[in-house]
């Protein structure tokens, strides 16, 4: 059974894929891109991003 913090994290998921596939469908019209490149785009620069936040714990990420 999903508790309410694993619900909840499920339904930001859902919410963040469906924004992120509006905006591929619109950047692949608009601009004639293949939805392969984008979306290896967005892998690239979501790994480029993740580095700029600091560093944390394992025993943090544990405990949250």
């Amino acid at each position: 059974m999903i508790n309410n913090e694993e619900q909840q994290l499920k339904e930001e998921a859902i919410e963040v894929l469906n924004t992120i596939e509006d905006s591929v469908e619109y950047l692949c019209s608009e601009f004639q891109l293949s939805g392969e490149k984008v979306w290896t785009m967005i892998a690239a620069l979501s790994d480029v991003k993740l580095r700029q936040f600091p560093p944390e714990d394992d025993e943090q990420l544990q405990e949250d």
